[in-house]
């Protein structure tokens, strides 16, 4: 059962403003927190330090000028509602534009839907869709924008985990910016290789063949030798009974040298059905002959299906490296409540300009390494 409590009813109310911030910088305001089923004290205890660490580090490192007013609230998800064995939590932190005061004091101007979420032991956030590839389901990511203060970024169009809007000059589109932060060389996803796809792909792409010819030759059956013949003997007697003389020989020798059994129209029918299939075999096994080693070891890049494969989409928009999920990333012998990965999540519109200005200090100040200092390593 989803509650809501507040963090001062368990009695971890973390104070985030001091008489000896910034004089421009705005108290962060605390909302109630979100808990959904029975998580233990204790293990709620130490993500609520967490999440508190965490706004204080934004708001210490980076966030810590401007005309907004931020709130923030903390999301605690047990085990048993997010379908695996850690506790899924996170912090939603809100900005609203500074205005004039209202009745209880507060700075009250336009609302924004530019907002951060920080979530730990999830990374599903970051895959944008699925690819099977030989009956196997692979997550696939965006191409990456770079390093931005250390640590991958990736950048989408859209505040949906599956976005598919990839139109960067919308002023109505919002953009999302992922880092996925994790200990130092550890990673919760595998990428496939372009040897790995390439493998797998002529194999899905030879078993689709092997299909086609088996939908072809029920369209097109070859009738028993006998049958044939008797078909052909009967084309010969009606030409010989309707013409004769010239005319008769000349109409014969074509019909013999047009003839074809009806293995030959199967065999040309194969042919002409499957010449795109092979086509695409064929440059799948070149490219796995004549790639560079060290290219065959860069990650795929694809979009499509297999059959559909021309090549691979590093520099297309739409282009996505094909990952597998890694099992064995989250260490068991952790408790449920250590943060083992953390997926920064900030939604804005670039068009607005307390938005443009929270995005500019983010990318330049905020502090990701002490952020992974966070992490149970």
């Amino acid at each position: 059962m989803k509650t809501k409590c507040l963090l001062a009813s368990l009695g971890f109310l973390y104070t985030l403003s001091s008489p000896a911030q910034d004089q421009k910088t705005q108290p962060w305001k605390k909302e109630r927190d979100e808990i959904t089923g029975h998580i233990d004290h204790a293990l709620l205890k130490t993500m609520l330090g967490t999440t508190s660490a965490i706004v204080a580090l934004l708001r210490d490192s980076c966030l810590s000028e401007g005309s907004f007013l931020p709130s923030w609230h903390g999301k605690f998800v047990s085990e048993k509602y997010s379908l695996s064995s850690r506790i899924k939590f996170s912090l939603e932190c809100h900005f609203q534009a500074s205005g004039r005061p209202d009745s209880a004091g507060d700075q009250v101007g336009p609302a924004s839907d530019a907002h951060i979420r920080i979530q730990a032991n999830d990374f599903t956030g970051l895959f944008r869709d699925t690819l099977y590839v030989n009956g196997k389901i692979f997550q696939t990511l965006k191409g990456t924008t770079g390093e931005k203060n250390g640590f991958t970024c990736f950048e989408y169009a859209g505040t949906g985990d599956a976005a598919a809007a990839e139109d960067t000059t919308n002023r109505e589109t919002m953009r999302t910016k992922i880092w996925l932060v994790t200990p130092p060389d550890k990673l919760p996803y595998t990428p496939l290789t372009r040897r790995e796809y390439l493998q797998e792909a002529s194999q899905e792409v030879k078993m689709e063949k092997n299909k086609l010819i088996a939908a072809i030759k029920e369209q097109m059956p070859v009738k028993s030798a006998e049958a044939q013949k008797a078909e052909k003997e009967k084309e010969l007697d009606d030409i010989g009974q309707t013409y004769s003389g010239v005319e008769r020989e000349m109409r014969i020798r074509r019909f013999l040298e047009s003839y074809k059994t009806d293995e030959d129209y199967q065999t040309e029918g194969i042919k002409k059905g499957t010449v795109g299939i092979d086509a695409t075999l064929h440059l799948m096994d070149s490219l796995l002959t004549h790639l560079a080693a060290k290219e065959l070891t860069k990650p795929a890049r694809v979009s499509v299906p297999a059959i559909n494969f021309v090549a691979f989409e590093d520099s297309l928009p739409a282009g996505r490296m094909l990952v597998q999920v890694n099992p064995a990333y989250f260490d068991a012998a952790l408790t449920a409540d250590k943060a083992q990965c953390f997926l920064v999540c900030w939604n804005y519109s670039p068009f607005e300009s307390m938005a443009a200005d929270i995005d500019r200090q983010l990318n330049e100040k905020f502090d990701f390494k002490k952020l992974q200092d966070l992490l149970e390593k």
